[in-house]
């Protein structure tokens, strides 16, 4: 159940993840082709350098992106930025490019637009750069670099230039075809070099000079380390593990922290904790306006105005459609905190007006049977019945992968359904707390932590974030 993910990137002493969802390690001494479209001028670039004495640890310390239009590089020896090879310093929140793009940054996080809707985010670590590049789906089978050609097959992920397909644990193989195969030229280059220095400067073909194996007592002081510092996913816990292990160094457990919620947003087109206020914090901008005085209440942990509570009748939270809101289709994660308290419908999420072919996304109880079923555009969900309980907090979640709906409660798989109407764009605001615009069924309860993701999570995933939640 590994979905393909428009994510890929990496971290640490490097760790990739490709966009479709293969995780290796990389300790390769040079600059590398990470990132490149075969259909236009996007491209990203990596400089990896030595780390330590010990010949076997390498980090990710600059990185160029081109953008389409403009050429984004930084560096973290010394610290700077640069855009279209001119300095633009360390003090800036937000930068406009050519063609739409944009530069913005908070404190040592960097995130870099195109206006294809790719985002490369950038986090600076005192040792090394962390990178993860989320490519839009229109590049999905049209990318080639370190971090795969985004085809949905993670097996052939792995591959040197033209295709052929390595094996990371065949050591030398690794380190000469893989590894050279991506090493760009000095006329490929996007980096901008002190005087008297190329990309030759920066490369060693003889690195790393052997392997490293982590030895259980180290991984068991590791894993503790880590797991200590809240890290508790895939893919950051095993490459801290790996990290903490390899070097020794107990305060790297802490920047993995950045990279796991890095991880876990990516895709998040609209996030609602609702702490306070309506308001979405994904950076997307998709807030929401409360109707009917919908009052907030305390969440699941008991912390007092950090959910919102719906009467069923005439409360509920409108979000003005948005040009990633319209888009929502084909590949779509819907997840909510939710209680209620009402035998009948309990809605969640809705944008449509009257359509079958929009988003709609509910539960309907049986007040005498208590069984449970999904409701979605298109009918009940019988394959997905199940028994909850009232005044009762539940996670549930509803992923759309074209016609096939998947439905979990507290992270487990409870339904699957197939040849469902397709979801349509439309222009409806998306709707909190009541079904279809204009209509009467409202919810009854609470509700809390929308997460809005504009691709499919595996199941896995799904359960990562329940436990997350919880």
């Amino acid at each position: 159940n590994q979905a393909a993910t428009a994510s890929g990137g990496a971290w640490g002493d490097p760790h990739f993840t490709t966009f479709d969802g293969s995780y290796y390690d990389f300790q390769g001494v040079g600059e590398f082709m990470a990132a490149k479209s075969t259909i236009d001028k996007l491209e990203l670039q990596v400089r990896q350098q030595e780390y330590g004495t010990g010949k076997m640890v390498s980090v990710n310390t600059a990185l160029a992106f081109n953008t389409g239009s403009d050429v984004v590089a930084v560096y973290l020896n010394p610290k700077r930025i640069s855009i279209n090879k001119r300095d633009v310093g360390l003090t800036f929140t937000d930068i406009a490019l050519s063609n739409g793009g944009r530069v913005t940054k908070n404190g040592d996080v960097l995130e870099i637009r195109t206006n294809n809707g790719d985002l490369l985010n950038v986090s600076f670590a005192p040792d090394f750069l962390n990178y993860v590049l989320l490519a839009n789906r229109n590049r999905q089978s049209k990318m080639v670099g370190l971090l795969g050609n985004f085809d949905g097959n993670r097996l052939n992920d792995i591959a040197a230039r033209g295709g052929l397909t390595v094996n990371p644990t065949d050591f030398k193989a690794f380190y000469s075809t893989f590894s050279d195969n991506w090493r760009i030229t000095q006329s490929e280059s996007l980096f901008d070099y002190e005087s008297g220095k190329t990309t030759d400067s920066y490369t060693n073909k003889n690195f790393p000079e052997a392997e490293y194996t982590v030895t259980q007592t180290a991984y068991q002081q590791a894993f503790r380390t880590c797991t200590d510092a809240g890290i508790n996913t895939e893919p950051a816990l095993s490459s801290c593990i790996y990290d903490v292990a390899l070097t020794g160094r107990a305060n790297w457990a802490t920047y993995y922290l950045d990279i796991q919620k890095t991880f876990q947003s990516a895709g998040l087109i609209a996030y609602y904790p609702f702490n306070g206020n309506a308001n979405d914090v994904s950076g997307n901008n998709n807030h929401g306006e409360v109707f009917g005085e919908a009052p907030l209440t305390a969440d699941r942990n008991g912390k007092t105005n950090s959910a919102y509570s719906f009467n069923g009748r005439n409360q509920f939270i409108r979000v003005a459609n948005s040009r990633m809101l319209h888009g929502m289709g084909q590949e779509v994660t819907l997840s909510a905190w939710v209680l209620w308290k009402d035998q009948g419908h309990a809605s969640i999420l809705c944008k449509a007006s009257s359509s079958i072919q929009q988003l709609q996304f509910q539960f309907f109880r049986n007040s005498s049977t208590k069984e449970t079923f999904f409701h979605t555009n298109g009918g009940n969900i019988g394959a997905s019945r199940f028994l909850l309980d009232i005044d009762k907090w539940y996670h549930v979640v509803m992923v759309i992968n074209g016609t096939t709906r998947r439905f979990y409660v507290n992270g487990d798989l409870v339904g699957t359904v197939t040849d469902y109407p397709l979801i349509r764009p439309n222009f409806s605001p998306l709707e909190i707390g009541r079904d279809f615009f204009g209509a009467t069924e409202f919810h009854q309860g609470f509700l809390d932590d929308i997460r809005i993701y504009n691709k499919v999570l595996s199941d896995q995933e799904v359960k990562e974030l329940s436990n997350i939640d919880n």
